[in-house]
């Protein structure tokens, strides 16, 4: 996941493990999820994985980012920093790899999800807010749409009559 001697930017070691905990929290939230399905009880589960929000970790085949790609974007993003277009670039690529990453993983858990099942069951997949890509609380002009474009995707169980339109959003 990191280097193997000094950080040019002049980080420590509290970096390094830093990103090596989020790597390993969010890997293993995707691994391990489906522990309390393997029983005859029904399970309410929920997951909040931190990702694809920064720091980006991961590269979209889920083998660890280069730590150069995340040094700037520990876990802030719109405008809790500012910076210039090639920094702005690292963070369209630290995402894009990080969203695809998280769409296979979410697309594989799904699956297992459904494989281990004997009941019917409800998936429900949504996002907290979108891209922090070129937005700023300060300025209208931002990118006030992408920052809140939120997921909702929801699976039912076979022969489910679909969900009215006003409960397919979950902004109220």
């Amino acid at each position: 996941l990191l280097h193997d001697g000094g950080n040019p930017k002049g980080y420590g070691p509290w970096h390094d493990e830093l990103l090596r905990e989020h790597y390993a929290r969010v890997k293993g939230a995707f691994d391990d999820s489906l522990r309390e399905l393997a029983g005859p009880d029904p399970v309410f589960k929920i997951m909040h994985i931190m990702s694809p929000h920064p720091p980006f970790v991961f590269l979209a085949d889920g083998r660890p980012q280069p730590y150069w790609q995340t040094d700037d974007f520990l876990f802030s993003d719109g405008d809790h920093f500012l910076h210039d277009d090639a920094v702005w670039s690292n963070y369209r690529e630290g995402y894009a790899e990080q969203v695809q990453y998280a769409a296979k993983e979410t697309c594989r858990l799904v699956d297992r999800i459904l494989a281990v099942s004997t009941r019917p069951v409800v998936v429900i997949v949504q996002g907290d807010h979108g891209s922090g890509l070129d937005f700023s609380f300060e300025n209208s002009g931002g990118n006030l749409d992408g920052r809140a474009g939120i997921l909702m995707a929801i699976r039912l169980p076979e022969r489910t009559p679909p969900l009215p339109a006003e409960v397919q959003s979950p902004v109220n």
